[in-house]
């Protein structure tokens, strides 16, 4: 897995995706948003543009990789810039630089394309008026300017770390409470060994810790857990059941499993192998 970095200069990011000019990009938005031209499935095909422009930094900071599959898009299929969350969902990050990714065509148009569940609360949508006619030129430029962040300036936007937060909170609402293989399942901290997964308390999963260790699972699968600190350092191995929690957050080691060779991997806090 590569780590991606943004590089954030002038130079790296298309004038139109910055600036005065992407405000302007997020006006037209805004208008067409309440003049119900969004809802015309045609609207985006010539608007593409935008953010093709964007496509070779793109491309640079993921090497040429796709950021989903991680295939070179040169032996693949052409890469594109992807927005990650949808604009058919979420209209007003269409021209947000912080939700483009480089993907394959595969990837982008295939396995990805508008797909972005969501159980829980999603981002927030804009407070828009109700009206176009409601709004006066200054209050529609000021929510167009705040509705996504200016990848260069903070004062120009959105400030980026609170449109992370969001970003992240909503991506974390979406994640299951277990994963499940033929041979394991995993979970935060516990597991109530005579329920089924679609019946499990999220108090269990998420937060009740091994002082009262459970059975083995009726399924007869492996568990692994963590959120009870191990202080000698060690794995937790019961057999059905494998605890990796040793302590990080505490200035324990952090541990890695390999559930099917039963390999180990540890290192302190500043990283340095076990």
């Amino acid at each position: 897995m590569i780590k991606l970095e943004r590089v954030r200069t002038a130079e790296a990011i298309p004038e139109g995706l910055r600036g005065k000019a992407r405000v302007q990009k997020q006006i037209t938005l805004v208008r067409a948003k309440l003049s119900g031209q969004l809802d015309d499935t045609h609207y985006w095909a010539s608007k593409g543009n935008a953010w093709k422009r964007a496509k070779e930094q793109l491309r640079q900071e993921t090497h040429g990789k796709c950021a989903y599959c991680e295939a070179p898009t040169d032996l693949v299929a052409h890469g594109d810039v992807e927005h990650f969350r949808p604009k058919s969902k979420y209209w007003w990050l269409a021209y947000c630089y912080d939700n483009y990714l480089y993907a394959c065509q595969i990837c982008n148009e295939t396995h990805k394309s508008d797909y972005f569940e969501v159980s829980g609360k999603p981002l927030p949508k804009p407070n828009l008026c109700a009206r176009l006619g409601d709004c006066s030129d200054q209050q529609l430029e000021e929510v167009a300017r705040c509705m996504t962040p200016d990848p260069l300036d903070d004062r120009e936007g959105k400030p980026l770390r609170e449109f992370l937060r969001e970003e992240h909170w909503e991506f974390l609402k979406r994640l299951p409470l277990y994963y499940e293989t033929d041979g394991h399942f995993f979970a935060h901290a516990n597991y109530a060994p005579n329920q089924p997964w679609s019946q499990q308390s999220s108090q269990v999963l998420l937060w009740l810790d091994l002082a009262d260790l459970p059975g083995r699972h009726y399924s007869g699968k492996t568990a692994i857990v963590g959120h009870t600190p191990q202080k000698d350092g060690k794995v937790l191995d019961l057999g059905y059941l494998k605890c990796i929690d040793t302590g990080c957050g505490h200035g324990g080691l952090l541990t890695a499993l390999d559930v099917d060779s039963g390999r180990i991997w540890q290192v302190t806090e500043d990283g340095r192998e076990v």
